[in-house]
């Protein structure tokens, strides 16, 4: 995928919106006649394994990065971004900060981060001078990931004890104060814990030198790793998209621009029609006007905040910034019942704050006769955006989507970008959205 932020921008006719929007149909429909082929021929879910000696293990065949390639399979790339004597601290003899290494793990542009760090940190330099920065560090480093465009998921691996203390190490320091700190990081990052330490703490024999693993070690590494990253299959983005969102310009107090919704996955019934109309004004907030073509509508829910999802609705999502996770979801059915939230990524493990509220409220209008409902609101772009800079072609991350149940309770999905996938929630796949001042 190419990088968004080079990308120039035009303004594109609605007409010719409304083209693109059936050449995208056509290209979605032919996207499933490929879901059959093999997995080999889709992007693959890219996996950076971060670490010191134990990950490197001299980037033999039975380092545990290839053991764990083999059990995932080709649907997975996995790369060793293991160095010998690398820790967390910043402070320490060997920063895993300063490797080349970690700069090629942040530009392979992971899906998933396995981190097996923290065993070098205990030697006695390392942790008397620096030890009270490991938590800061350890989190730093978290959030290094999280600044991707796609931030992936990040399993925090519990390093294996030791059963000796060489080169000025601590055990005790290991078991007793860096992974109970571990814990409570992945626990405020909402992250998994992989516990490779109790996998193998009943297994000195496979500790030649009392700290590395062999080869039997490291395929207990790659075990445990691999049980953890299927069992969260369904939290983690489904891997790269094989094309580049659309974008749009808007000029301030300019024509509303139209855009189309196309099938973001598939459909039970032939497509709902669906458009929106975006425009800037003179507020610079941004109007977004839903019209929604349905015979059947159904909708759910009473009050804000209500699962209106679980019925026929119409939602803006938009993401303020590119380099952030943070994002806003507005959604409204023909009821005018508005359900709104403001969220973060975390790899695709969202996480949601229903208690925020839009400013303003939507203007909800159905016809005389049926058939078809319109929706318009308002978006204050500078309370949303970081110091409410609104800056002149920044990239905001922007999909409008459409829910729609059929009489048989059949969920429809719609987007402007789709998604390729059942789930709204992929920032990577937003459309970006540019203002002209």
């Amino acid at each position: 995928m190419r990088r968004r932020l080079e990308r120039r921008v035009l303004r594109t006719p609605a007409s010719m919106v409304v083209w693109r929007g059936v050449v995208g149909l056509v290209l979605y429909m032919s996207s499933l006649a490929k879901a059959a082929e093999p997995a080999g021929d889709r992007p693959r879910i890219r996996v950076a394994c971060v670490g010191d000696s134990i990950t490197e293990h001299s980037r033999q065949p039975t380092a545990y990065p290839t053991r764990l390639q083999e059990a995932l399979g080709s649907s997975y790339e996995v790369r060793n971004f293991g160095r010998s004597n690398s820790g967390v601290l910043k402070g320490g003899d060997h920063p895993y900060w300063k490797l080349d290494l970690f700069t090629n793990a942040l530009a392979f542009r992971p899906h998933l981060v396995t981190i097996l760090l923290g065993t070098n940190d205990t030697k006695e330099q390392n942790w008397i001078a620096h030890g009270a920065a490991f938590a800061d560090d350890y989190r730093d480093l978290i959030r290094q990931f999280g600044r991707l465009r796609l931030p992936p998921r990040i399993f925090i691996g519990l390093p294996p004890p030791m059963f000796q203390a060489p080169w000025g190490l601590q055990p005790e320091v290991l078991q007793d104060q860096l992974i109970p700190m571990m814990r409570k990081i992945a626990t405020d990052f909402d992250l998994p814990v992989v516990d490779v330490n109790a996998a193998l703490k009943d297994k000195a024999h496979l500790f030649p030198d009392g700290v590395h693993p062999n080869a039997m070690g490291q395929a207990v590494i790659a075990e445990t790793f691999h049980e953890a990253i299927t069992s969260a299959l369904s939290r983690v983005p489904l891997g790269p998209a094989d094309r580049d969102p659309p974008e749009i310009e808007l000029g301030l107090a300019e024509a509303p621009v139209r855009l189309e919704l196309i099938p973001n996955s598939a459909t039970q019934h032939p497509p709902q029609r669906t458009w929106a109309e975006l425009s800037v004004n003179q507020e610079t907030n941004l109007v977004v006007k839903f019209r929604v073509w349905d015979r059947r509508d159904m909708p759910s829910g009473q009050v804000r905040d209500d699962a209106i999802y679980q019925g026929d609705v119409v939602a803006l999502y938009l993401q303020p910034s590119l380099d952030d996770d943070l994002y806003y979801e507005f959604e409204v059915n023909s009821r005018g019942v508005i359900f709104d939230n403001r969220l973060r990524y975390q790899g695709g493990a969202y996480r949601s704050d229903t208690a925020w509220d839009m400013p303003t409220s939507p203007r909800v209008r159905r016809s005389l006769f049926g058939g078809t409902w319109e929706v318009e609101f308002e978006v204050p772009l500078k309370s949303l955006v970081k110091d409410g800079a609104l800056l002149s072609g920044r990239p905001i991350g922007l999909n409008l989507f459409r829910i729609d149940f059929d009489n048989q309770r059949r969920r429809n999905l719609y987007a402007w970008s789709p998604t390729e996938a059942e789930n709204f929630h992929r920032l990577e796949m937003f459309g970006v959205l540019r203002l002209r001042f």
